[in-house]
């Protein structure tokens, strides 16, 4: 009898480390400032988020490499826009420093105050979408409505949406860095519509959706794992990252490009990009919206030193402000506004 209890109570602890889950919490996983998380895309083609449940084993090792970069977390007083964002106690700023984003981080949860493009654009909210709380564990969920506006010269974005937030799984991940055991995968599905006006007059509304896959440890506060869907009027871009101590890219000149141009601008139907490209790499060309979103890519074969010239058509694209970004795959890009009438 005593034999079989032994046996009953190891079988007992194995369950329970098969089983283990991590509890995402304020002190182990929230942003702190003076992190710094290192991002390296991959390439997702062909290869889903995977299942939820219990258990689940996720595989990415083989993602092919993309590009690297790397995000600061500060004090929103020592960024240029800290003043638009009071309520913000923490910022994060890329590498590149194209766009800086604003939120308040406590005990209670991640509340998204808004963010700042360097070419141009503020986009605040009045009322913050709240990215996660603390603590938060498999099948914990909630549901939270935001609301942006985003300013651009005399083009406003009014942004009004609702985020459901699930921990949906746990399991093992394997990523190009290594194996983790026993992560938590947080699944947040964003409904929103994007309305344009301009100087008040309504031009037009995008109906959005996106879906973020983020995979934890119990103490990682960078995402161990990204995969994200982004839908917007129909057109879906998926991208994913995962993260790692130090950027895996060989250092070389990684400042690629020069004398980026775009005429017309603004453009109706057809635009030309021009650039200079000082190292052989390959390109792509992406245009965004105000809130970020990728709505059109283009990626080129690979391409000698030089001047490079584009022809891309925009007529499926509505009137308003866009970005366009112009990357290597070396995780260097330049971005530019475009006015599309």
């Amino acid at each position: 009898m005593k034999k079989f209890y032994v046996i009953l109570f190891l079988s007992t602890c194995i369950m329970l480390t098969l089983n283990a889950q991590p509890t995402l919490t304020y002190n182990n996983n929230a942003p702190e400032i003076g992190d710094i998380y290192y991002m390296n895309f991959v390439d997702i083609t062909d290869i889903g988020p995977g299942a939820s449940g219990q258990n689940i084993n996720w595989d990415f090792s083989s993602c092919p490499l993309i590009s690297s970069m790397n995000q600061s977390v500060v004090d929103p007083a020592t960024t240029p826009y800290g003043n638009d964002f009071p309520e913000a106690n923490t910022a994060f700023v890329p590498e590149e420093s194209q766009m800086y984003s604003y939120a308040l981080i406590n005990s209670t949860g991640f509340d998204m105050y808004g963010y700042v493009f360097d070419a141009g654009g503020i986009f605040h909210y009045s009322d913050p979408a709240k990215r996660m709380k603390y603590p938060f564990s498999y099948n914990n969920t909630y549901i939270d409505n935001y609301y942006c506006v985003g300013t651009v010269q005399t083009m406003t974005s009014r942004i009004c949406g609702t985020s459901t937030v699930t921990a949906d799984a746990y399991g093992n991940l394997i990523t190009p860095d290594g194996t983790f055991n026993n992560v938590l995968r947080v699944k947040i599905y964003d409904e929103y519509t994007d309305s344009m006006f301009m100087d008040q007059t309504f031009i037009t509304v995008s109906n959005c959706t996106q879906t973020n896959y983020t995979w934890y440890s119990a103490d990682s506060k960078a995402a161990l794992f990204n995969y994200s869907i982004n839908v917007v009027d129909e057109i879906i871009d998926t991208n994913a990252y995962y993260s790692s101590e130090s950027a895996s890219i060989d250092e070389i000149d990684k400042n690629a490009f020069a004398n980026l141009q775009i005429f017309p601008n603004p453009a109706t139907d057809i635009i030309n990009i021009n650039y200079e490209l000082k190292n052989k790499s390959s390109i792509n060309i992406k245009i965004l919206n105000q809130t970020g979103q990728e709505i059109f890519v283009i990626n080129t074969n690979e391409k000698s030193a030089g001047i490079q010239n584009e022809k891309i058509n925009i007529n499926d694209l509505p009137p308003g402000i866009y970005y366009l970004r112009l990357g290597n795959n070396y995780g260097k890009s330049i971005c530019k506004k475009l006015i599309i009438r």
